[in-house]
C-alpha cells in the first residue's frame, strides 16, 4: 500500500492533485491500520466473551429501564395545580399537563398519587371509570390502612388493566387482598361464589394468581371447589397446575373428592394439569387423594409425560405415577406406539432406561415395526439415538419393510446418524425387503463413501502390523518373546496393568476401543487386568455416565455447579463407599495437591504397602478406609476452570494426564516395600509382582495448530497495535504452556514405553488421532459423533493388536 502510494504522487503532476491523492491515501492507511487493530480484537472477540459483554450489558439496561412509568407514586401537589382536571370526580379524576397532545394522568385524590399515565386520553379514561367502579374495594383499603397502599393500588390498577369484567371480589381474589375479601363478604356473604362475566369464580383466580392467604378465607367462607368455569375448570385444576401448599388447602375442603376427577374441555383431570406442568408434588398430593390415573380423553399419562417440557421434577412424577399406575410406561400412545418411540428430554429418558429397564422394552416395536430407535433416527435425532444405543437398543431390528435405522439415516442422507450406528456395530449387508443394502439407498456422495469404507474395512481382515518404530518394534517383539517363554509358575506372579488418559468426554474415546476389544475377546476385558487406574463399571454403564455428564454437569457457564457433580459422584458410588471396599483389582485415582507451590501429585489408592502405618503416611499411602470413593473421583475431576477445587486437591491431570509411568512407579514401590518386610518375613517375597503387559489408553490426538509468528517480547508497549499484539502473544503462550502440562502423548509416552521394553514388559498405547481439536466439556453430538469416528476409522489397529498378541500377552 505504501508502494502504491509513492508511485501515485510520483505520476501526478498536478500540485493540488497530489495534495488530494496525499490526503486521501493517508486516511485510507489509517483506517487500514484500524482494522488491523481490529483483526487482532476479533481472535479476542469470542462467543463466551461476547456472550458475557451482551449479559452484562443487558443487566445495565435492565436497571435502567427498572423504574417503570407506571409506578403508583405521590405527585407534588404544586405539580398538579398546573395541570388541568378533566372531570368532577374526586376518586379517581383525570388530569392533563396540556390542553392539546398533552399527557394524562389517573390520579387517586384522596392520598394525590399517580395512579396512570399515557397519551392516550380513550384508555385513561376508560381507566378512571374502572377504577371509580371499584370504590368500595378500595374505601376497605383505606381502612386498612396498610404501609404497603401504593404497592397494593399498583396491583388493583394492573388487575383492573388484565381483566376489567372482574367485580371487586374477583380483583380482590387477584390481588391476595384476604382482609379485603372478608370485608367485602360481610354484608354480601353469596358474592364468594359469585362468577366473572367471563365464568371465573373468585376461588379459581386466587388459585391461579398463588394468592394463598385469599385462598384460606375464600375457604373458610364456603368457596366450592367444584364449581366449573367456562372451561369446564374447577379450583383444584387450577391448582393442580401451580402451588402445591395451595393444593394442600384445596385438599382440606369438604367438597375436595367432588373436583378432583373432573375433565375439563380438554379432556383433561386435575392430575394431567399437575403432569404438564411438571409439579411433582402436586402429583404426589393428588395420587395420596386416590384420583384416578385414567385413561382421560386427552390422552394416556404416558403421552402427558411425554410431552412435557424440560423439568427436573420428570424423574419423580414418573416414579409417583409407577406407584399407582405399574403399566402406564406401557401404554400405548395415539393407539400405536409407547412412551420410548416418542422425543422425550434427555434426563427423563435417562431415568427410564437407566433405572426402570425392568418396567420398559427397549426394543418395542410400533403398529408399524419400528422400534424406539428406528423412530429416533427417523426424525434425525442424534441425541436421543445416541442414548438408546448406549443402553443397548438393537439397531439392527428392521421395520415390517425390511429397512433398518441404517437403511432410514442413509436414505434421509445424515451423515452424523450413519456415523454413529456404524459406530456401535450396524450391518452394512442388511437387506431391506426390496433386496437394498443401506449402501444402495444412500443418496450423496459422502455418504456411500463412509458405507464403502466401512464395509472394507469389515471384509478386509487384519493385515495391518502395530508398529511404532524400528527400534521401538524390535525391543517389543524381544519382550513378547520372553513373555512367550515363561514358565506357568512364572506367569502366575504376572499382573497386567492399565492406565487411562484424562480428557473429559474425550473419555468415550477409551471407552469405544474397550469395547472393540470385547467384541474381539468375547468377554469382559477388565478380567485380564489386575492394576488400573480406572473404574468398576462396565462398558457400556460407562457410557451412559459419558452421556449424562454431557448432559446433566455441563451446563451454564464455567466453573460448573459444585452441587451438581458431587450429588451426581454420590448416586453413582453411593455417599459411604471408601476405597477400601473396591477389593477385585488395585486401584489408583490421580489428584493435585494445590495447597503449595509448585503442585504435588496426589494418588488416592484401595491399597497399602506391606508396612507400618507410620512408614505408609511417610510414603504418601493413605489407609483406604479413610477415603471416600466419591470424592476421590471428585478431587480427580476438579479440571482447572471447569469445577472448583475441592479440600486443596484438583485434576490429577495437571501432573499426570498420562499415568502410565505412575502406575509403574507405584508397583516398583509396593514391591521394594514387600522385598523389605521379607528380610524378615520370608513369606512377603511371595507378595511381589512382576508386570506382565502394559496397556496405555489415550483419549485421542488432536492436530497439531499453526501459531503466528510470535515476537516474544513483553516488555511495556509502545502503543495500541503493539498492545494488542503482545496480548495475542500472550493468550498464544498460555494456550502453550497449558498444552504441554496437560500433554498425555508424545514424550511422556515414549519414556513410559523405554521403562517397560528396558525391563522386557510388552508395552501397548491406543490413542486415535482425531480430525479436530475437542474441548473436555463438549456437549455437541455432532462433534462428540466426530471423535467417535475418528476412532472407528483405526480401529484396525487394535484388532491387529488382538489377533496377534492376546494368546501371548492375556493367557
Amino acid at each position: 500500500l505504501r508502494i502504491s502510494y509513492a508511485l501515485l504522487i510520483s505520476v501526478s503532476s498536478d500540485t493540488t492533485c497530489k495534495r488530494t491523492l496525499t490526503s486521501k491515501v493517508k486516511r485510507f492507511l489509517k483506517r487500514w491500520t484500524m482494522f488491523g487493530i481490529l483483526k487482532k480484537v476479533r481472535d479476542v472477540a469470542t462467543m463466551q466473551n461476547c456472550e458475557a459483554v451482551v449479559n452484562t450489558c443487558g443487566r445495565a439496561v435492565a436497571a435502567v429501564l427498572s423504574s417503570k412509568p407506571e409506578k403508583v407514586e405521590a405527585i407534588d401537589a404544586s405539580k398538579l395545580r398546573t395541570f388541568e382536571k378533566c372531570d368532577d370526580s374526586y376518586t379517581f379524576a383525570l388530569y392533563v399537563d396540556k390542553p392539546k397532545g398533552g399527557t394524562c394522568y389517573v390520579v387517586y385524590l384522596p392520598r394525590s398519587l399517580k395512579i396512570w399515565r399515557t397519551r392516550e386520553r380513550d384508555q385513561a379514561e376508560l381507566l378512571r371509570d374502572q377504577l371509580n367502579s371499584q370504590k368500595l374495594l378500595v374505601n376497605i383499603l383505606e381502612k386498612i390502612g396498610s404501609k404497603f397502599f401504593e404497592a397494593e393500588m399498583e396491583q388493583l390498577r394492573d388487575s383492573v388493566i388484565r381483566n376489567p369484567s372482574f367485580n371487586d371480589i374477583h380483583h380482590a381474589a387477584a390481588c391476595n387482598f384476604s382482609r379485603v375479601i372478608a370485608g367485602l363478604c360481610k354484608n354480601r356473604p353469596s358474592i364468594v361464589n359469585d362468577a366473572s362475566v367471563d365464568g371465573y369464580y373468585p376461588l379459581h383466580i386466587a388459585v391461579e394468581n398463588d394468592a394463598k392467604k385469599a385462598v384460606e378465607v375464600l375457604l373458610s367462607l364456603g368457596a366450592h371447589t367444584a364449581k366449573q368455569d367456562c372451561h369446564s375448570r374447577n379450583a383444584v385444576h387450577y391448582g393442580a397446575g401451580n402451588n402445591p401448599e395451595i393444593l394442600k388447602l384445596l385438599a382440606g375442603a369438604h367438597d375436595f373428592l367432588d373436583a378432583i376427577d373432573v375433565i375439563d374441555k380438554d379432556g383433561l383431570s386435575p392430575l394431567c394439569h399437575a403432569i404438564r406442568s411438571a409439579k411433582a408434588k402436586c402429583v404426589e398430593v393428588l395420587l395420596d387423594a386416590n384420583c384416578s390415573t385414567g385413561p382421560f380423553p386427552g390422552g394416556s399419562l404416558s403421552a402427558m409425560v411425554s410431552v412435557v417440557a424440560l423439568s427436573p421434577d420428570l424423574p419423580k412424577i414418573v416414579d409417583l405415577l409407577l406407584i399407582r399406575a405399574p403399566q402406564f410406561l406401557i401404554e400405548e400412545i395415539g393407539g400405536s406406539s409407547t412412551i420410548l418411540h416418542e422425543k422425550l428430554e434427555s434426563k427423563l429418558l435417562h431415568h427410564i432406561l437407566g433405572n426402570l429397564r425392568d418396567v420398559v422394552n427397549i426394543n418395542v416395536r410400533n403398529n408399524l415395526g419400528q422400534t424406539p430407535l428406528y423412530c429416533a433416527v427417523a426424525r434425525n435425532d442424534l441425541s436421543q439415538s445416541f442414548t438408546l444405543l448406549t443402553y443397548g437398543a438393537d439397531l439392527n431390528i428392521a421395520n415390517y419393510d425390511g429397512n433398518t435405522p441404517l437403511h432410514i439415516s442413509s436414505k434421509n442422507g445424515d451423515v452424523d446418524l450413519v456415523k454413529l450406528l456404524l459406530c456401535f456395530g450396524a450391518s452394512v449387508e442388511l437387506k431391506n425387503g426390496r433386496g437394498e443394502t443401506a449402501l444402495d439407498v444412500g443418496r450423496n456422495k459422502s455418504l456411500r463413501l463412509i458405507l464403502t469404507f466401512h464395509l472394507a474395512v469389515k471384509s478386509s481382515g487384519v493385515t495391518n502390523r502395530f508398529s511404532f518404530d524400528l527400534l521401538s518394534d524390535l525391543m517389543q517383539e524381544k519382550a513378547l518373546v520372553e513373555r512367550q517363554q515363561m514358565t506357568p509358575e512364572q506367569k502366575q506372579r504376572l499382573v497386567n496393568v492399565i492406565s487411562f488418559d484424562g480428557g473429559g468426554i474425550r473419555g468415550l474415546i477409551l471407552l469405544q476401543i474397550l469395547i472393540h476389544i470385547e467384541k474381539l475377546l468375547g468377554h469382559s476385558v477388565m478380567e485380564h487386568f489386575q492394576w488400573l487406574c480406572g473404574t468398576r463399571y462396565s462398558l457400556k454403564r460407562c457410557q451412559n455416565l459419558y452421556l449424562r455428564i454431557k448432559d446433566e454437569l455441563f451446563v451454564g457457564r464455567r466453573p460448573y455447579s459444585d452441587k451438581v457433580i458431587e450429588s451426581f459422584l454420590c448416586e453413582i458410588f453411593g455417599e459411604e463407599t471408601m476405597m477400601a471396599q473396591l477389593r477385585s483389582k488395585k486401584v489408583i485415582v490421580t489428584a493435585s495437591c494445590v495447597q503449595k507451590n509448585p503442585p504435588l501429585l496426589k494418588l488416592f489408592r484401595n491399597y497399602t504397602l506391606p508396612v507400618s502405618k507410620a512408614e505408609n503416611k511417610a510414603l504418601g499411602f493413605d489407609d483406604p478406609c479413610e477415603n471416600l470413593v466419591w470424592k476421590c473421583a471428585r478431587y480427580s475431576s476438579a479440571a482447572p476452570t471447569f469445577f472448583t477445587p475441592k479440600d486443596n486437591f484438583i485434576d490429577g491431570g495437571l501432573i499426570s494426564n498420562n499415568p502410565t509411568l505412575d502406575l509403574m512407579s507405584d508397583i516398583h514401590i509396593y514391591n521394594a516395600a514387600c522385598m523389605k518386610v521379607a528380610k524378615k518375613r520370608v513369606a512377603f517375597k511371595k507378595e511381589t509382582v512382576h508386570i506382565g503387559c502394559i496397556v496405555s489408553l489415550g483419549t485421542g490426538r488432536a492436530p497439531p495448530e499453526e501459531l503466528e509468528s510470535m515476537r516474544w517480547n513483553f516488555s511495556l508497549p509502545g502503543g495500541l497495535v503493539e498492545g494488542a499484539s503482545m496480548f495475542q502473544d500472550l493468550m498464544s503462550l498460555k494456550n502453550l504452556l497449558i498444552g504441554q502440562i496437560t500433554a498425555s502423548n508424545g514424550p511422556c509416552v515414549t519414556r513410559a514405553r523405554s521403562w517397560a521394553h528396558d525391563q522386557s514388559i510388552p508395552f501397548f498405547r491406543f490413542s486415535p488421532s482425531l480430525s479436530s481439536h475437542v474441548e473436555l466439556d463438549e456437549t455437541n453430538d455432532q462433534v462428540i459423533v466426530g471423535f467417535l469416528w475418528d476412532t472407528e476409522v483405526r480401529k484396525r489397529i487394535i484388532c491387529t493388536f488382538i489377533k496377534q498378541n492376546s494368546l501371548i500377552v492375556w493367557s
